[in-house]
């Protein structure tokens, strides 16, 4: 309807492209210490000014078109959040949303549009929520995870009996120098509202393209706050 609307504005040559924006979120983690000897705030006071703070700098600095997270910004503003806070320990991880099709062979191709942290170390660099995987013999496994392996494959896991057992060694690759992340035919039977794959990245800053949205969330806000006596 929108782009209906707007042809009786534009040149008959012009072509009127209108695209839903490609949301990105934010995961952050954050060790906050506060000067006990400056404030009687509580720690918990401390977690929640901090909280509305990451809160204030989503919606004046991004959560929209163009807008880049900068890294040294954001973190400046959880320092200045409160007199008492005297520093923090922050870390941060890109995060996209995936709802596939229950019981439907799911494809899909996600570009983070930033460099991730190379894997060659052995640890995962990207990861997801919980879901339940069926697999190719007709298993449900539920509490199933997506990681990525050292040579850039993507598996799914889960714990069964306290040992990690892997269910597909192959169900997507990493790209780590572009930042693209393919997962193709999995098959899922059960998730909570979503799946959450999150994805480290090389550099501090996150920089999107003119498609791209990025927000912080309540929900993907972690803070651990310290009190300390100078």
């Amino acid at each position: 309807e929108i782009a209906a609307y707007l042809r009786n504005y534009v040149n008959i040559p012009t072509r009127v492209l209108i695209r839903d924006p490609d949301f990105f979120y934010v995961q952050v983690k954050s060790t906050v210490q506060y000067d006990l000897n400056v404030t009687s705030k509580t720690q918990k006071e401390i977690e929640s000014i901090v909280k509305n703070a990451i809160s204030d700098f989503s919606a004046q600095n991004l959560e929209k078109f163009d807008r880049d997270l900068r890294y040294s910004k954001f973190i400046c503003d959880i320092d200045n959040a409160d007199v008492s806070i005297t520093s923090n320990d922050t870390s941060l991880k890109m995060i996209k949303i995936l709802v596939p099709k229950k019981m439907t062979n799911f494809t899909t191709e996600i570009d983070f549009n930033n460099p991730l942290h190379d894997n060659s170390h052995g640890h995962w660099v990207v990861s997801s929520s919980a879901f339940t995987y069926y697999d190719s013999e007709g298993r449900y496994w539920p509490l199933s995870y997506l990681e990525d392996t050292a040579d850039g494959k993507l598996i799914v896991y889960s714990y069964v009996n306290n040992v990690k057992a892997i269910h597909n060694k192959n169900i997507g690759t990493v790209d780590y120098e572009n930042g693209i992340v393919r997962i193709s035919n999995l098959v899922v039977s059960d998730y909570t509202t979503n799946i959450k794959l999150y994805a480290y990245t090389e550099g501090h800053d996150f920089i999107i393209n003119k498609s791209m949205i990025l927000m912080i969330k309540p929900e993907d806000i972690e803070i651990k706050v310290i009190g300390t006596l100078f």
